[in-house]
């Protein structure tokens, strides 16, 4: 089990920023499309799901987190790598016909571990243990937040409240 709480602490900015630009962005539909609407080939190039003020959000989220477990240059590391990585995920997704909101399997759920990763390596070394560790939660827990969600719609249509 310290395998994956030590997974987890390393990567809670990046799982609490991913988690809340969710909430925040995704379910509110706020924000300027970080693609301006611009299309390449007819296809959008990354799409309505990453904003301008979402990028921004999701990076301060993660310095705050790495702020209150004092290690805030890491949480901006991993901030910055986390939506880079996400960014990157809607970019492959419009370049294989995938439209918004269309499920892509492991990278959908690890694109932020990656992005994350990647980042941080450029300044700091990182274990392969919590690197893996991180892995097994991003697909774990997507899945489970995931499940959470779709009872929390249907709950809501049973009872005609959304």
């Amino acid at each position: 089990m310290d395998f994956l709480s030590e997974g987890l602490w390393f990567y809670l900015p990046v799982f609490i920023a991913n988690l809340l630009v969710y909430v925040v962005y995704s379910i509110l539909s706020l924000g300027i499309p970080l693609d301006l609407y611009a299309k390449v080939g007819g296809k959008r190039v990354i799409g309505d799901g990453r904003n301008i003020s979402g990028v921004f959000f999701f990076v301060f989220i993660a310095i705050l987190v790495g702020v209150l477990q004092h290690r805030s240059k890491e949480g901006l590391y991993l901030g910055v790598g986390g939506i880079l990585g996400c960014i990157l995920d809607s970019f492959v997704k419009r370049r294989c016909n995938l439209s918004q909101g269309k499920y892509f399997f492991f990278l959908d759920q690890t694109d932020f571990i990656l992005g994350s990763t990647v980042v941080y390596s450029t300044a700091f070394q990182i274990d392969g243990k919590i690197f893996l560790s991180g892995m097994i939660l991003a697909l774990v827990l997507h899945h489970l937040v995931n499940l959470s969600r779709r009872s929390w719609e249907a709950s809501l249509r049973y009872f005609d409240i959304g």
